[in-house]
Formats: structure tokens, sequence, C-alpha cells
């Protein structure tokens, strides 16, 4: 009898990252199914203008957890 955590078919794995409510669980699938992930960084980031640009309306916004969940996405896509 085989116990502990069975990799999921990729259909599975895009599927339960479309599921995860919260960053920690991205992060459980993240470390049980082995993903490589790679920071970004972008070389305009320290360039900020002087005037801010006036906030952006609540439909345009992506989440920290939106954004983990496309880059989870890709990696996994891609191996």
């Amino acid at each position: 009898m085989t116990r502990g955590y069975k990799k999921k078919t990729k259909t599975e794995l895009l599927a339960a990252i479309d599921a995860c409510k919260s960053i920690s669980q991205l992060f459980a699938i993240v470390q049980h199914e082995e993903i490589k992930l790679q920071m970004q960084s972008f070389s305009s980031a320290s360039n900020l203008p002087l005037n801010p640009p006036a906030p952006p309306r609540p439909e345009e916004i992506d989440s920290p957890l939106n954004r983990l969940k496309s880059a989870v996405k890709a990696a996994v896509e891609n191996r």
C-alpha cells in the first residue's frame, strides 16, 4: 500500500492551481509538485515617475495571488 502525496497530471495540476484560495495553498502545490519558479526583476522598477498616475479601477487590479497563479501555470505548461 502506497502512502503520501501522489503527483497530479498536468490537467489536474492546472485545475488545482485555479482552485487555490490563498498563496499558502498555491505554494504547497509548488512544493509538493517540485515546480521550479524563477524570480523576475525589471530594470525600470526604480525609475518611478515624479507624478504618480491615477489609481487603477478595482476591476483593473491584478492581485498578487492571481499573478502567482499565472506564473505557476506558465511553469507547469513549460516543463
